[in-house]
């Protein structure tokens, strides 16, 4: 998400040809996100939307938050975890790492990520999406359910 390679399809990429390009982003676009859906009529409800997603009264995201969030990403490929990504996990490096990242750089970058990529998709979408895992809640419930319909005649009939 976090690799700079023009040939990736990444976060940062994506974030760098919005910033280009901002204008694509537009209310007008969001709006019309809404076509068909029984919200169309909602104008209060679209456009509050689009304004806590991209700021109040704007008609398109603004260059500048983006770069914020380039930023953010930027700090990301700063710490050690890239490096340790690249070096002990993706490509086994003879060289020992010299620092290894904790855990809370980890938990720090995953909810970077997923607050970007949150907000990134409800422009996109005008929806909503987790990258954590929920659980689903009783989770032995599925154990109980048949799901596979009986054959006819089946001794356990």
């Amino acid at each position: 998400m976090v690799d700079r390679d023009s040939r990736s399809a990444s976060l940062y990429i994506l974030l760098k040809d919005i910033k280009e390009n901002p204008e694509i982003l537009s209310r007008e676009r969001y709006t019309g996100l809404f076509k068909d859906t029984g919200f169309a009529n909602d104008y209060f409800y679209i456009n509050e939307q689009f304004d806590r997603l991209v700021g109040k009264g704007k008609n398109y995201i603004d260059p500048d938050d983006v770069d914020k969030d380039i930023q953010s990403l930027e700090k990301i490929r700063a710490n050690e975890l890239i490096t340790y990504v690249n070096k002990t996990i993706a490509h086994l490096d003879k060289k020992k790492i010299e620092k290894v990242p904790r855990i809370k750089d980890l938990d720090d970058s995953i909810d970077l990520l997923e607050e970007l990529v949150q907000k990134y998709y409800g422009i996109f979408y005008a929806g909503g999406i987790s990258l954590l895992p929920i659980p689903q809640i009783p989770w032995k419930d599925i154990f109980k359910i048949s799901w596979i319909p009986r054959e006819k005649g089946h001794r356990n009939e």
